[in-house]
């Protein structure tokens, strides 16, 4: 009986423990101060003044698929662009995706992402961007799909997730090349540098064709841009 009354006292303190432990729990995300997405507003105005640039304007570093979409779309380009927040790499801070999510016309308005911005410390953090020959897309798991192009025999695509220090880590990228020179053999590579080297890449034995497949795999894990805002609707209120 002794041991019994003993063994119920510990399963009892084990249960308040617990209990305690759920409580603390809870009011930790109670007290959990929501985002403040204001800041990336000072990044979402740049982006407009960029948009509007004049075509012998000096553009920004890291800015210049934006500024070629403004000059593709001109008046057009601030309804067709918008923005999105994600927390790609779940460390608990959004980023902002800035790009274009149309289901029909022109590729370059489909499911693009030209820019992408992390929070540190209050501030905005460019950490990608993209051009027209290296583009973009956002996929179900989170990471991002990467398509670009070195020159006509030179096709590219790849993966990036983003990891906790918010950096870009590469899980797969595959392009084409000649081999040892000839351009009437174009041989398949493959690193997760994400560098485009031959000498630090392995070779594949696959064909231009399946090449291809597995490109076309990657673009049906894309995910739309479907909660993204149009910069048209974006209203900056200095601080």
């Amino acid at each position: 009986m002794k041991k019994f009354a003993v063994v119920l006292s510990c399963l009892l303190m084990v249960c308040v423990l617990f209990a305690g432990c759920v409580k603390q729990e809870q009011a930790q995300e109670e007290t959990a101060e929501p985002f403040d997405f204001t800041i990336y507003d000072k990044a979402l105005n740049r982006v407009e003044q960029v948009l509007a640039l004049s075509q012998d304007a000096e553009i920004p570093e890291g800015m210049e698929g934006i500024y070629e979409f403004g000059q593709i779309y001109g008046e057009e380009a601030e309804n067709l662009l918008g923005y999105q927040y994600e927390d790609l790499n779940q460390d608990g801070t959004p980023e902002l995706l800035v790009g274009v999510s149309l289901e029909e016309g022109d590729v370059f308005l489909q499911n693009q992402i030209y820019l992408v911005y992390t929070a540190k410390e209050g501030e905005p953090v460019k950490i990608l961007s993209a051009s027209g020959r290296n583009m973009y897309s956002l996929l179900t798991d989170g990471h991002l799909a990467y398509f670009g192009s070195e020159g006509a025999a030179y096709s590219i695509f790849g993966e990036y997730a983003l990891n906790e220090e918010n950096q870009w880590d590469c899980t797969d990228y595959y392009f084409t090349h000649e081999v040892d020179g000839d351009f009437e053999n174009i041989g398949v590579f493959h690193n997760t540098t994400g560098n485009f080297d031959v000498a630090s890449s392995n070779a594949l034995s696959i064909t231009l064709d399946e090449f291809y497949e597995l490109e076309e795999e990657l673009t049906l894990r894309i995910l739309p841009l479907s909660d993204y805002i149009p910069l048209s609707d974006f209203q900056y209120i200095e601080k």
